[in-house]
């Protein structure tokens, strides 16, 4: 799949628009559940990255062209514009926090994880 084909999203299945600087949205994998299913195709978000948490369950999660099996609990972040997706099974859920580009640089400050490249960890 080209780059160019795989859709850019706000949150997922939400046209992009525009951000604040300190724009941060929050909330789980099973708030949208509705909309895909327990797949999440390969998608990005032009504006901002994303921390996720899971916190139950397991599934398999998509960076670019590197894929990881996980059981919670699991923690990724994943930059604006990067590619990912993921595929879970029932009673799987994550907090999934988008931060706009603008606010990153604050939190890097005071965040373990490296905030300037795709990053997933469990066990």
């Amino acid at each position: 799949m080209s780059q160019n084909s795989i859709p850019d999203f706000f949150v997922y299945g939400e046209p992009v628009r525009p951000l604040d600087v300190g724009f941060l949205h929050v909330e789980t994998v099973l708030a949208r559940s509705n909309i895909h299913l327990g797949q999440v195709a390969a998608h990005k978000h032009p504006q901002m990255g994303q921390i996720t948490y899971w916190t139950s369950g397991s599934g398999n999660y998509r960076i670019e062209d590197r894929s990881w099996d996980f059981s919670a609990p699991a923690v990724s972040f994943v930059p604006s514009a990067v590619v990912h997706g993921f595929s879970i099974g029932p009673g799987t859920d994550a907090i999934v926090v988008s931060v706009a580009d603008g606010a990153l640089a604050a939190i890097a400050a005071h965040s373990l994880l490296p905030l300037d490249r795709p990053v997933f960890a469990d066990g």
